[in-house]
């Protein structure tokens, strides 16, 4: 029972590889500039970085599952996946933010993730420009009648290429929502599969 398993001070960078880190509360590990690859992170109730314009965090080949809410800024996740993952507290499952990078999510598995709030906005929110390919939504579900979208991405240019949407469960309006943040926006989408998708 802890705020915080790890703690960096400002602006260190830092690589955690081959890390199984289990069975927590708080937030798990507090950081502006890391890079987590190879490991396994469950049941644990959130995971955040800290709020800054230079914070920066990269995934690669990390499974996050039957976890909580994933708060990250200026993120890069590459072949990762999220599984079996619950927010009964919060609006969103995964949220991304970024003021000045590009966002890129590409070539992971979102299976059998649940957002159960009342509500609820959307199992992943994105916020900012953004690459989205090669990833795949299995079998979510956002369980509130009230909720708006499962996957909501708004930036002044957003790529969504090569993105797979199978057996999504969603009992208010769309699976898919992209637009502009209030200014012109280049979004282009490609190649979308939807397949078994109730909304």
């Amino acid at each position: 029972n802890a705020n915080n398993i790890f703690t960096f001070g400002n602006y260190l960078n830092v690589t955690l590889k081959n890390m199984t880190l289990r069975n927590t509360n708080g937030n798990v590990i507090s950081a502006y500039l890391i890079r987590i690859y190879d490991s396994i992170i469950e049941n644990v109730n959130s995971f955040a970085t800290r709020y800054d314009d230079d914070v920066k965090v990269i995934f690669n080949n990390l499974t996050y599952i039957n976890s909580g809410e994933l708060y990250l800024i200026n993120p890069e996740i590459y072949n990762s996946e999220f599984k079996n993952c619950t927010n009964i507290n919060g609006n969103h499952l995964l949220i991304v933010e970024s003021n000045n990078k590009i966002i890129r999510i590409e070539n992971n598995t979102f299976i059998n993730n649940l957002i159960n709030r009342i509500s609820t906005d959307s199992i992943f929110f994105i916020c900012g420009n953004s690459i989205l390919r090669n990833n795949k939504y299995i079998n979510n579900t956002v369980a509130d009648i009230y909720g708006t979208y499962f996957v909501r991405c708004m930036g002044n240019e957003v790529t969504s290429v090569n993105e797979t949407f199978i057996g999504n469960k969603f009992i208010s309006s769309y699976i898919a929502y992209y637009d502009s943040n209030r200014h012109y926006a280049k979004i282009i989408i490609e190649n979308i599969t939807l397949k078994n998708n109730y909304a």
